[in-house]
């Protein structure tokens, strides 16, 4: 076999490029400098720190000495522990490595993206945060959330004021008029109103079943009506079901 699990020299494992690139780096981080021996120390060996006599000792050189060597100490243990770290981005799981997580915090999990916000900025890097783009970005109505909270209110407030139980259960100054539901009615259904005819794409019928026309003459079919969760993302095209079919089911994989 060849590669990083080759062995040789009785045994020992052979390193590939980057393998010896990363134990150099990290070696010579880990690496602490020493001040070389001063030439006007004496020939008789005795060091720079003290007098010629020996018997004092020179403070001024002493404390250099001293303090050269505590910042080489704190300058390897912090180049030692920035040399051995691994990035936020490095911890992903395969599936979840993409380009675009260099500079976009969002796409990684949430219990990652302080530390991935705090490394961006040590590195001077730009990163994507919520709201950076929403300016640039055109108003297309409500999004499908939206719209399944405004349309999930009218059902809950036409039941609240209709089921008897559900009547008894509130408190007696808690009534339809007084918290004005009709109003309140209104304002949803104008809202929903709004949001769909700011771009309408299907002509719906009057009917209980929520039938409508999907024919097109001497053009392309309008995109058929979907489920509200897929309304922001069906917008202006519409998933095939072969296609949800592969997604559901199929994997990138490298050969």
């Amino acid at each position: 076999m060849s590669g990083s699990l080759s062995r040789g020299n009785g045994g020992k494992k052979v390193l590939n490029k980057n393998q010896l690139l990363k134990r150099n780096r990290i070696r010579n981080a880990r690496s602490i400098r020493a001040e070389a021996v001063a030439a006007s120390s004496t020939k008789t060996g005795t060091p720079s720190d003290l007098s010629e006599s020996g018997s004092k000792l020179n403070v001024d050189q002493f404390i250099s000495s001293r303090q050269f060597e505590v910042k080489q100490l704190q300058l390897a243990m912090h180049n030692s522990k920035a040399a051995s770290s691994t990035r936020i981005f490095q911890a992903l799981p395969r599936k979840l490595r993409r380009r675009t997580a260099s500079h976009n915090v969002r796409r990684i999990p949430k219990r990652m993206r302080n530390r991935a916000l705090r490394e961006m900025r040590k590195s001077d890097q730009q990163d994507v945060l919520k709201g950076s783009s929403a300016s640039s970005r055109k108003a297309h109505g409500l999004n499908a959330k939206q719209l399944y909270k405004a349309r999930m209110s009218i059902k809950l407030l036409r039941l609240a004021s209709k089921s008897t139980s559900m009547k008894l259960s509130m408190p007696p100054e808690v009534t339809s008029s007084n918290c004005h539901v009709r109003q309140k009615i209104k304002t949803l259904k104008r809202m929903i109103k709004e949001s769909s005819t700011a771009n309408p794409n299907i002509k719906l019928l009057n009917n209980r079943m929520g039938s409508y026309d999907c024919t097109g003459v001497n053009e392309l079919a309008p995109i058929p009506k979907g489920r509200v969760k897929y309304t922001k993302r069906q917008k202006h095209f519409a998933w095939l079901p072969t296609h949800i079919w592969n997604a559901k089911r199929s994997h990138m994989m490298k050969r």
